[in-house]
């Protein structure tokens, strides 16, 4: 007794729905930095955390939401995961605006490093860096990462993974 054709094709076309559910694309990056607002870090070094780097990550999704944030979310690409909200309009004691932000976590050995950035637009003449302080503060304390950074680092803006964003 021999199988039938539609039988086959049938076979054929379950494995391939299946195997395509499972097949999990790497997050891609990019270098190209967002044109509508300048983007800053909120420390002039890395903080440190036993967090693992996608726990930063979503610690940071999570904070970017609940401060008003739109279109938060994270990835991860080995030991390097990211964090970002896109540009939302915001009115904030310190100033309505447009603000944004972002965060970049990596493992080195037992510790992971994480630089906080955002980015705001006033509406108006505003002082920006009013603005942009106490916004990092607020994130910060929202992401609850237990982070800290030695005060007496030499700023490091130097490594490309700073840098570098998820592309969803």
């Amino acid at each position: 007794m021999r199988p039938s054709v539609a039988i086959h094709a049938t076979l054929l076309a379950l494995t391939s729905a299946l195997s395509a559910g499972c097949h999990r694309r790497a997050a891609q990056t990019t270098v190209t930095p967002r044109a509508s607002l300048e983007e800053g870090h909120c420390w002039w070094a890395a903080y440190r955390t036993a967090m693992p780097p996608d726990s930063v990550a979503a610690h940071y999704a999570r904070a970017f939401t609940a401060l008003g944030l739109t279109g938060a979310g994270w990835a991860q690409l080995g030991d390097t995961a990211w964090a970002q909200a896109e540009p939302t309009f915001l009115s904030r004691p310190e100033g309505a605006g447009t603000y944004a932000g972002r965060v970049v976590a990596y493992r080195r050995g037992d510790t992971t490093f994480f630089r906080p950035f955002n980015a705001v637009g006033a509406t108006g003449p505003a002082n920006l860096g009013a603005m942009a302080i106490p916004f990092c503060g607020d994130v910060s304390r929202a992401a609850k990462t237990g982070g800290a950074a030695p005060r007496d680092e030499e700023p490091d803006d130097s490594l490309p993974l700073w840098r570098r964003r998820p592309i969803h």
